[in-house]
């Protein structure tokens, strides 16, 4: 039996067609309805950036909570407000206050302080506004420039998540009350 180049080229085009109508397209048709899917509670979100850390980290809480959520900012007309509870992060503010010198007048120990404001607003017009402070203290090496800069991201993150976190509970306490 001899192989010649216009039964490979059936034999590809076959085994083409078959793959492309097994796996489909690999695009989903996606739907901004707004649905509560399994007795998850629905929120809209709104935040002054939606593309800083604290609200990247304050999604990730939301659905590990099983809260689901739309982004306001992006999808604007597919925000309900008359039906779902709607958090705000209104403003977010970091400080960092040098709290010891070293005896050379050189910084020894910082303390950074993170602000945030929310505001929680359900669907009869009850407003829970709340500021969110979190404070984390730190050394400096003034020799080890680059790891004081490492430590200090650290530290920044560490905050960020528990504001996320505390957040997160203010909302489950608004969401408990509401549903």
């Amino acid at each position: 039996m001899y192989i010649t180049n216009n039964s490979i080229l059936w034999l590809r085009n076959s085994v083409l067609i078959i793959l492309i109508f097994t796996s489909g397209c690999a695009y989903d048709i996606i739907t901004h309805d707004v649905v509560k899917k399994n007795n998850h509670p629905f929120i809209n979100l709104y935040s002054y950036n939606s593309y800083n850390f604290l609200t990247k980290i304050t999604k990730e809480k939301l659905h590990m909570n099983n809260i689901s959520y739309i982004d306001c900012n992006t999808y604007k007309y597919q925000c309900n407000r008359s039906a779902y509870i709607s958090l705000y992060i209104i403003h977010t503010l970091e400080k960092c206050i040098t709290k010891s010198l070293f005896s050379d007048g050189q910084p020894a120990e910082y303390q950074m302080i993170l602000t945030t404001t929310i505001k929680i607003v359900t669907p009869t017009n009850k407003y829970y506004p709340s500021n969110i402070v979190v404070s984390k203290s730190f050394f400096n090496d003034p020799v080890k420039i680059l790891a004081n800069s490492i430590k200090e991201n650290t530290i920044r993150k560490k905050i960020y998540e528990e504001i996320s976190e505390e957040l997160t509970f203010k909302l489950l306490d608004v969401i408990k009350k509401y549903y």
